[in-house]
């Protein structure tokens, strides 16, 4: 079985990270360089669990497992 192929490149506003799986199909995020993600809690369904809207790019299932949410101010 190959290995992932990943490349990042980290610029001073925008990540892209880009990879190609073991199968040969190639994937591309980018995302904010500061590591933080944006998105609104829509309710929460126990104490560790909410439901959230996103437009993240990523669709593996566990990726953001143990995410931390912060609340931002109200504009």
């Amino acid at each position: 079985m190959k290995d992932w192929q990943i490349w990042i490149d980290t610029g001073g506003t925008f990540t892209d990270c880009i990879a190609i799986a073991p199968n040969g199909e190639k994937k591309r995020i980018k995302v904010l360089s500061n590591g933080r993600l944006r998105g609104v809690l829509l309710e929460q369904h126990s104490e560790r669990c909410f439901k959230i809207q996103h437009s993240w790019a990523n669709s593996a299932r566990h990726f953001y497992k143990d995410m931390i949410f912060n609340y931002l101010a109200q504009s």
